[in-house]
């Protein structure tokens, strides 16, 4: 019997002091194999952070108030992404969400929603839309293009 300290216990504690998100559900000793999945996670919860972020400042930029705001529709609550768009003058919004980024993103956020919470999202599906609407972007400015990750 060895004195080193479990590794799940060390890595928690200090993803726990750095306030990084593991709440993928998934043993530690299996980090090699999942690794892929947690650079999504962390990836995305990055970006969310960053967006609400960006909304604050454009709420308080343009003076709007909470109740003016879009969080929902239909009784859907908006992510992060969506909701910033959504409260977006028009001709700005459409702008935005023809971005590929702005698909790219939102096809991530389903990824990580999928890793997290164990569902059985159909990610493929989304990832061959986004792929019939922007392969040539992706190739040209980054080179790659998104896999199936998971």
């Amino acid at each position: 019997m060895t004195n080193e300290p479990d590794s799940r216990f060390f890595v928690n504690e200090q993803c726990e002091l750095l306030g990084i998100n593991t709440s993928l559900g998934r043993d530690w000793q299996d980090v090699r194999a999942n690794a892929h999945r947690f650079a999504i996670a962390q990836s995305i919860s990055v970006i969310e952070s960053f967006l609400r972020d960006l909304t604050r400042e454009y709420r308080f930029y343009r003076g709007l108030l909470e109740d003016t705001w879009t969080n929902s529709i239909g009784g859907e609550q908006l992510n992060a992404l969506s909701a910033l768009t959504q409260n977006l003058p028009k001709v700005e919004r459409l702008r935005a969400r023809a971005c590929p980024e702005y698909d790219l993103i939102q096809y991530y956020r389903v990824v990580r929603n999928r890793i997290v919470h164990r569902t059985a999202l159909d990610t493929t599906r989304q990832l061959r839309q986004l792929l019939n609407k922007h392969k040539p972007h992706f190739e040209a400015c980054y080179r790659a293009v998104p896999e199936d990750s998971i």
